[in-house]
Parts: structure tokens; C-alpha cells; sequence
């Protein structure tokens, strides 16, 4: 076909299996974020067909692109994947507070983190997000039974990933627990949570949490003070 003035065609392609080793799993279910001049897009790294092995514990569950030119220019350096229940499916946030921007990504790990959306060097010279904090969206019950054994993942009492996406509404962030439908019904949790904490903020970050609610791939809807 002929190229005509109102086409598009495609400015630059970045292979995250290529380039980065990852494996992702099923599908890569998440929506690029871009703030500026940046694009941040979750890698969907996960496990294998085994539901038991990671092809890659070392790939990044978040990267950031030029949006010009779709050079790498950051990746989360916290070890999600090594961490991961299931996949990284959520797609990245962004929130502003009075400390300054945050990027906001709930991970496969069953974490929110939140991270400087400006990468910078590590000890290795890769350029990672630097960790401002980090939310355990399950509480202990899930993750633990009473006498301190783990409980397992895909059991109705156990701990989730987070699928949906954070959202982010007057300086608050609220985000859903969920995995698979395939994996049935099992508790969940909703928790609004204060992106301006430091630190692991899993007993200090929440607003409020709300657990009468089963798991969940939904991303919150706000409207008129009421969350759907």
C-alpha cells in the first residue's frame, strides 16, 4: 500500500526478550505508562509453563524507554522477579506529592512499590529506579498460618500478586490484591496508601485497608468521594 499522509508507521521496537532475557508468561497484559519523555512499561516477567521455575530471576519486572528513541534508560533494581508469585501483569502509576514525583508499580511479589522515576547508576552501572518504599498489599494472615508456616500460593486463604492497576487519587494511592480466574476465589485486600512514607511501609503506609473482598483484576474506579 501506498503511504499516505495520515499513516503512521513505527518509529522504533525495544525486545525486552532480546535485550533484557525476559520470559514472559501467558500474556503481557499491562498498558505503557509516559510521563515526559519517558515510557515505563511492565516486562511481564513470570514463570515458565512448570508453574514452578523462573527462566529468569534476574530480569527486571519495570523498565523505562526513551519515548524518541526506545533506549533503555532505567529498570527497577529491587529483585521482583526473584520474589514473584506468578507474573508481573499491573501496569505502572504515577503520583505527585509534596517530596516530588513517584512511580508507582504493583508487582508479582505481591508488593506496591513505589520508586524515583528518575534512574540512576548502581554499584554495577546500571541505571535503576532507587526504592523509596515498598507496601505489602497482603497482611501477614495471608502470607503466614499462625504458627509461622507459609502459606501457599493459589490456596483461598493465601497470598496474591497485584493484577489491577495502582490508582492514584488526591495524593493517595489505592490498589487490589488478585491472581488468575483460573485459580478460583480466595480472600483479597483493598488498601489507600500514603505515597509520601519512606521505607517498608507495609505496617506504617496504610491509610485504611478494607478485606472484606475477594481477590480481584480490576483496577479501583473513583468517583465522588466513592470507590467502585
Amino acid at each position: 500500500m501506498e503511504v499516505g499522509p495520515t499513516d503512521a508507521d513505527i518509529l522504533w521496537r525495544f525486545d525486552m526478550r532480546d535485550e533484557l532475557g525476559v520470559f514472559p508468561h501467558n500474556i503481557t497484559s499491562s498498558s505503557p505508562l509516559v510521563v515526559g519523555d519517558t515510557v515505563y512499561a511492565t516486562t511481564s516477567n513470570g514463570q515458565d509453563w512448570s508453574h514452578v521455575n523462573i527462566p529468569s530471576p534476574k530480569a527486571p519486572a519495570l523498565i523505562a524507554l526513551n519515548k524518541h528513541t526506545g533506549e533503555l534508560i532505567g529498570e527497577e533494581g529491587s529483585g521482583i522477579s526473584t520474589r514473584l508469585m506468578h507474573s508481573n501483569w499491573s501496569s505502572p502509576a504515577f503520583v505527585k506529592t509534596n517530596k516530588g514525583g513517584v512511580l508507582v508499580f504493583g508487582a508479582g511479589d505481591g508488593f506496591c512499590y513505589g520508586f524515583d522515576p528518575k534512574a540512576v547508576p548502581d554499584e554495577d552501572g546500571f541505571r535503576v529506579f532507587k526504592e523509596l518504599w515498598r507496601y505489602d498489599c497482603n497482611p501477614r494472615s495471608y502470607r503466614f498460618e499462625e504458627d509461622g508456616t507459609p502459606r501457599r500460593y493459589a490456596t483461598y486463604d493465601g497470598p496474591s500478586e497485584v493484577i489491577a492497576t495502582p490508582v492514584v487519587y488526591k495524593g493517595r494511592v489505592y490498589v487490589t490484591t488478585g491472581q488468575d480466574p483460573e485459580h478460583g476465589e480466595g480472600v483479597g485486600r483493598l488498601s489507600c496508601i500514603d505515597p509520601t512514607r519512606r521505607g517498608d511501609i507495609s505496617k506504617t503506609g496504610a491509610v485504611w485497608t478494607y478485606r472484606a473482598i475477594e481477590r480481584s483484576i480490576s483496577t479501583p474506579a473513583i468517583a465522588e468521594g466513592l470507590i467502585y
